[in-house]
């Protein structure tokens, strides 16, 4: 067991006023079960940018604090620009976009190398994304690739389509947002800001334009990872010069000017040779630990260009490196937006990894490298090794800052939800793998073991992580565990001003948060954080019963598309269940069992959603001995134990029929839940309740008696399509038992599907029912502290 002391004692915990976690792309996601199409995911980014639409701001001032130039205006060339050549009456979109296009192209406002395009018919290989129409770099264009898209046109052939309100709308545009909540409109603007998250995670830029055309009227919008700036709407038929205008500064602009960032530049040749030569060396070397997908992020034949760019610390300190392809691309338009790539260090030669993003930029959050200085400082253990880390700063010496909140609260404007300024910064450090490449279960428990030292040492420090995931308790060359990503950590202070919202990875809240958005976040928080992180690995990564209800409970929420993240009662059901999920590792079987019933003691004692300001009981020291009596089991794998996904991302095509039948029965399930959330208890006697009905043994300490319920039917769980080492099917189930309707009775009973046996697994650690799983139920309870 490590000697890492033990965190402050329950009556002595520390907890921090925090903020409900607000919806976000890239929080519900990236660590999804399902793979949605671009269209699927449009209500989510409706949901992200929901009141950070700032506007309508006069068109004079728009293009005086976006496009400002000293240049005088070339008032003939402008007002020779004329529309009247397209259709007055349009009977569909695609009839704007080809007169569209030959207007732009004829009127001479922009530079040659930057042209006008049809994209509506081409779309994008990656994404599937389609925008009507774009503005690109060079003149080569036989596919649409978002490396080179400077402008995004959007085209509504209605004026009512506009999804702002106008500013003839009176009463207190202080008191109303300026977008509309209709479901076009929020369509829409899922659908903008889709095509704005794929552009910005392809290209390294500060801010960049998107033009919206509703029938004769037009706006102009720029977009940076704080919010959208939103111009007034103008007749662009009877105003033409205004978006000549447009054009002509935004041609005249240095690339600066038109948002992309003046500390990257296209790498040499010769850097590119470097980069290149320095992977194949690693990826050669079997000493080494190999990071995956290290040949897909770094790669000759890749469409994504090489760049050189600069991280500076504080000192003033700045190191070159080159880069190609970050591992994984940012999912939401707004907030860090976080890019980590391989990169060679022109400096040393080396490869490292270089973490781009954008930090919240206000006196109370310090910046990630200023948290390391002080938790290494502290001997906080497992801690990355940072080389190099600072904000990004221009030419000028300036940083780089978004600036649409400076907008927000001009005058004129209407109401915007809180719009914080974001800073940019850059990482470097030495290489770190993720917790997938544990090469066994021991090595994944070890490394969580370690994130959990390294939480309690800093929580003594005063500090707390907030954003627990897979990517960031990683591993380093030989193995152990290493808890990185601290730019959402914050320092515990009395009287701290909170934000509305924040951003996290929802997979991965503790049940208490997720049923208490608003609660304080405690040690504890991030704690069960670790949990869930290691038993979603576990699911994925190593053999076990789980079906794809195993997976789907980490996506649960009570309303998918709500500003703000709410309902953990798929969590809180599965804590509360006495049959766990089966694992072919012995020691980490038991240990995933025993840290379920640990946190089954604690739920049990407990009403959600808690009081305000009320804390879980600090059981870290407890839940350390768990994992030391783990990683001292003498039946660890003597082989390598992990395996390939077994639980990879689907789209709906590729589901099988029971799958969506399954899907459709949990939807309806959630439907009818109520409001008021219930507390766990009273979830595992549902549960009990459910598992009679279908005729499976009771799921809860209590000997639940025959379900009066009159309605059965096939259970339409999917059956494994993988091989898996004990015929038991998971442990998992909605909180509530839908009623099946005959229609998916007849159906599911047409398609034969078959229903899996709900056996008890029979391992050391599994919770049985009756008189021994009572008395081992007060053994836990009577053993857990009251809380704080």
């Amino acid at each position: 067991m490590s000697d890492t002391p033990p965190p402050p004692s329950p009556t002595k915990a520390i907890k921090c006023e925090s903020s409900p976690l607000r919806t976000a792309v890239a929080g519900v996601e990236e660590y999804g079960a399902d793979v949605h199409t671009a269209k699927e995911k449009r209500p989510l980014f409706a949901a992200e940018t929901r009141g950070k639409w700032a506007g309508p701001m006069e068109l004079t001032r728009f293009f005086e604090v976006t496009l400002k130039t000293d240049k005088e205006l070339p008032d003939a060339l402008l007002s020779s620009l004329s529309f009247n050549a397209m259709p007055e009456k349009p009977s569909t979109e695609g009839a704007m976009y080809k007169s569209f296009m030959e207007v732009i192209e004829s009127c001479g406002l922009l530079p040659w190398d930057i042209q006008y395009k049809d994209t509506s018919s081409l779309g994008e290989a990656s994404t599937g994304l389609k925008p009507d129409g774009a503005l690109v770099y060079l003149t080569a264009f036989d596919k649409l690739r978002f490396e080179f898209v400077e402008v995004i046109f959007e085209f509504k052939r209605d004026e009512a389509a506009d999804i702002f309100r106008s500013w003839e709308e009176s009463g207190g545009r202080s008191k109303v947002f300026l977008e509309l909540l209709s479901a076009t409109a929020e369509d829409t603007k899922g659908q903008i800001a889709s095509y704005v998250a794929a552009i910005l995670a392809r290209q390294h830029r500060i801010f960049i334009f998107v033009v919206i055309i509703t029938g004769h009227r037009a706006r102009f919008i720029r977009f940076d990872r704080a919010g959208a700036l939103v111009s007034e709407s103008f007749n662009y038929r009877r105003q033409p010069k205004i978006f000549a205008e447009f054009l002509w500064r935004y041609g005249s602009q240095s690339r600066a000017g038109r948002g992309f960032d003046p500390t990257v530049l296209p790498a040499t040749e010769e850097e590119e040779t470097r980069l290149f030569a320095a992977v194949q060396a690693y990826i050669k070397n079997s000493r080494k630990r190999q990071v995956p997908e290290m040949t897909v992020v770094v790669d000759r034949k890749s469409p994504y260009l090489c760049y050189k760019l600069a991280v500076r610390d504080s000192t003033g300190t700045t190191r070159s490196f080159i880069v190609q392809k970050p591992f994984s691309l940012p999912l939401s338009v707004l907030g860090r937006c976080t890019r980590a790539y391989v990169a060679l260090d022109l400096s040393t030669g080396k490869l490292v990894c270089v973490k781009d993003y954008w930090r919240l930029a206000d006196a109370s959050r310090p910046a990630e490298a200023a948290i390391y200085k002080l938790l290494s400082a502290a001997e906080v253990p497992h801690l990355p090794n940072v080389l190099l880390a600072g904000d990004v700063l221009n030419e000028d010496q300036t940083h780089q800052y978004t600036q649409t909140q400076d907008w927000a609260d001009e005058d004129g404007m209407f109401l915007c939800t809180e719009i914080r300024q974001y800073a940019h910064h850059r990482v470097a450090q030495e290489l770190a793998f993720p917790l997938r490449t544990a090469f066994n279960s021991r090595e994944l428990v070890l490394a969580t073991n370690h994130a959990i030292e390294c939480i309690c040492k800093s929580y003594q420090e005063g500090w707390l992580h907030r954003d627990i995931t897979p990517n960031n308790v990683m591993l380093d060359q030989d193995g152990n565990g290493v808890l990185n990503d601290w730019d959402r950590g914050i320092k515990i202070e009395p009287g701290r001003q909170t934000a509305s919202a924040r951003s996290g990875t929802w997979q991965f809240t503790s049940v208490a948060l997720g049923e208490t958005p608003g609660k304080w976040y405690h040690i504890m928080d991030d704690i069960e954080a670790c949990y869930w992180m290691m038993l979603y690995n576990s699911i994925h990564f190593f053999q076990n019963t789980a079906d794809r209800q195993g997976v789907a409970m980490f996506d649960y929420r009570d309303n998918d598309h709500a500003v703000e993240l709410s309902g953990s009662k798929m969590k809180a059901t599965f804590v509360m269940m006495m049959r766990p999920i089966t694992f072919s590792s012995p020691p980490l079987n038991r240990l995933l069992a025993a840290l379920q019933l640990h946190f089954r003691g604690i739920y049990a004692l407990e009403q959600l959603p808690l009081s305000a300001g009320v804390v879980l009981p600090d059981t870290s020291s407890q839940i350390l001995n768990l994992f030391a009596e783990a990683l001292a089991s003498k039946d660890w794998p003597t082989v390598n134990d992990a395996v390939d996904d077994l639980h990879p991302g689907r789209t709906m095509a590729q589901m099988t029929y029971a799958e969506r039948v399954q899907d459709q029965l949990h939807a309806r399930a959630r439907k009818e839940i109520p409001a008021d959330p219930t507390s766990p208890s009273i979830l595992a006697r549902r549960v009990t309740r459910a598992g009679t009905k279908r005729g499976g043994p009771p799921m809860g300490p209590s000997q639940a008696g025959p379900s009066k319920s009159k309605k059965t039917g096939a259970d339409t769980q999917a059956s494994g399509s993988r091989a898996k080492p004990a015929d038991v099917s998971t442990s998992i189930e909605a909180s509530t038992e839908p009623r099946r309707s005959t229609r998916v009775q007849e159906r599911a009973k047409a398609k034969a599907i078959s229903v899996p046996t709900h056996a008890m697994p029979t391992t050391a650690n599994s919770v049985t029912s009756g008189s021994n799983g009572k008395r081992r139920s007060k053994r836990l309870l009577a053993s857990v502290p009251s809380r704080s």
